[in-house]
Formats: C-alpha cells, sequence, structure tokens
C-alpha cells in the first residue's frame, strides 16, 4: 500500500518497524539494538522505519535521553529523507520536509505543532473514512 500521508509513521514501513518493536521495552540500550538491526536488515527502507519508530516512541513520551546512544543513527536517517532525490519520491515534496523539519524540532526538545503533526500521521484507515464520509 505504500505511503497514505506524509508523516513519518504514514507508511507501510513505518507502521511494519513499529509493530516488531511494539513489544520491546523502552530503553535506550533496547531502542539502539533495534535501530542497528532496521539499519542492517531493512537495506533500502531503514531510513523510514527508524523515523517511525522514533516518532512512535516520541508520542509515547519516552524521554529524549533514551535516544542519546542511537541519536547519530536517527540522524542519519533523517538527513537521508531530506535528499532532494528521497523528497522527489513524494506528492507533495514541500509537505514532506516540512513534516521532517518538524521531527526535528520534536527530536531537539523543541516546540512543535502537534496539530501539524497529527494531520499528517493521520491512519489509513481515518483517511478513508474522512473521505468517504463514513460515520459510525
Amino acid at each position: 500500500m505504500g505511503s497514505w500521508g506524509h508523516g513519518t509513521q504514514s507508511n507501510d514501513t513505518a507502521l511494519d518497524a513499529i509493530e516488531v518493536f511494539e513489544d520491546k521495552p523502552r530503553t535506550k540500550e533496547s531502542i539502539h539494538a533495534f535501530l542497528l538491526e532496521v539499519k542492517r536488515d531493512w537495506i533500502t527502507t531503514w531510513p523510514e522505519a527508524t523515523l517511525g519508530v522514533v516518532d512512535r516512541l516520541l508520542d509515547e513520551q519516552v524521554p529524549l535521553s533514551e535516544f542519546s546512544d542511537s541519536m547519530a543513527l536517527i540522524l542519519e536517517a533523517l538527513e537521508h529523507e531530506k535528499q532532494e532525490d528521497q523528497l522527489g519520491c513524494w506528492s507533495k515534496p514541500d509537505e514532506r520536509l516540512e513534516v521532517l523539519k518538524v521531527f526535528e524540532s520534536r527530536l531537539a526538545g523543541k516546540d512543535f505543532d502537534m496539530e501539524f503533526l497529527n494531520k499528517h500521521n493521520t491512519g489509513l484507515f481515518k483517511k478513508i473514512v474522512e473521505h468517504f464520509g463514513y460515520n459510525s
């Protein structure tokens, strides 16, 4: 299915990685080990997977200190996704870049627009319901 939004959690790769990490402890060591595993095993999609997992952990309010061992890897994934050829894969490259900038601010512990972030990380099924106007 691919991507249905520009958010870091709005694609199959990110959701697959989030699901694999779901039952792991939220510690510096387990996060770092998992992200190294993702980079090694997910070959071409590791940056999207990495950003998706980290963004979800930030949603869960995992302290930024738990990412200290992984920061270089996370920033490498972020820089990869900000490259012009990667942005060109998105229907709206400017929106994707804005999402990545918000992620970067969030990772740095700076203020960010949660409404903007939620808009871009809306789940696929919610988007379908909104598009077709279904009511429960």
